[in-house]
């Protein structure tokens, strides 16, 4: 096999969303038959992605899977864990909910400035 737990691997194979995308090789995870694929028996490795979502065959996005040893190309070792990848993910997606709610803030604000009529008017039209 080409990997081993505690590498970063790129997908370079199977399903095209994925491919290019850099994921964390986790544990071994077992052989899983591809019969679909004339593939029977391959090694899979456990990932967890290093950025965004990977799709499973089932068309479903999550951030982590098995994948066939043969479509992932190891990049090197790294020091992160799952558990660093889930902090960030979570820091990411508060960062992004402050953001959102910041717009929001401003635009509650830009309204609250406008004319009155001008504030009935955008209120109409949104009915």
């Amino acid at each position: 096999m080409k990997c081993k737990p505690g590498d970063m691997a790129m997908i370079t194979q199977r399903i095209p969303h994925n491919v290019g995308k850099l994921v964390l090789v986790v544990e071994y995870f077992g052989e899983v038959d591809y019969p679909d694929l004339n593939l029977w028996k391959l090694p899979c490795w456990t990932i967890e992605s290093m950025g965004g979502t990977l799709k499973h065959g089932t068309g479903k996005l999550a951030y982590g899977g098995h994948i066939p040893d043969l479509a992932l190309h190891p990049i090197g070792e790294t020091t992160l864990t799952r558990h660093d990848l889930a902090q960030a993910r979570a820091e990411a997606e508060l960062e992004a909910a402050w953001e959102n709610l910041r717009e929001v803030a401003r635009e509650m604000e830009r309204q609250a400035t406008l004319p009155v009529e001008s504030n009935r008017e955008s209120l109409s039209d949104e009915a």
